[in-house]
């Protein structure tokens, strides 16, 4: 998470569980947690930076989840995955699918829109640098 991230903020909170949820994450941390748990692990930290704004603006990290209206994109937008979402539960109903597959399918639909709000409201970013050194023996 980023320092935008207000965890006082429902919409924040939401964002951030449901990329949790959705990729069985444990708790995701703010950068400079993680950067403390290096230091305390005994690590030198050399360098500690998100690399998305240094990425293409026309292209961010989380614009093929985005969805668009091409043969690739399609099934990244509403009307795709509402589409695969429908398909999904009929296999199941049809007992072609395990059991749950159904429940699976809305998971990772609705992980796929908080990854989107979290790029875009940047609260999170999938692109932190950290380079830490372990420090040589004397």
């Amino acid at each position: 998470m980023t320092d935008l991230y207000d965890k006082t903020n429902p919409k924040h909170v939401d964002i951030k569980e449901g990329i949790e949820k959705g990729n069985s994450l444990p708790e995701l941390a703010i950068w400079h947690e993680v950067d403390d748990a290096m230091k305390e692990a005994g690590f030198e930290l050399v360098e500690s930076k998100d690399l998305s704004p240094t990425s293409d603006k026309k292209t961010p990290w989380h614009l093929p989840l985005s969805g668009s209206l091409s043969i690739s994109g399609f099934k990244h937008t509403r009307w795709g995955r509402w589409c695969t979402h429908r398909m999904v539960s009929w296999l199941e109903w049809a007992h072609i699918a395990p059991k749950g597959t159904t429940e699976v399918s809305k998971i990772l639909m609705d992980t796929a829109d908080q990854l989107v709000l979290g790029g875009e409201t940047n609260v999170f970013t999938p692109l932190w640098f950290i380079l830490g050194r372990k420090p040589l023996k004397e």
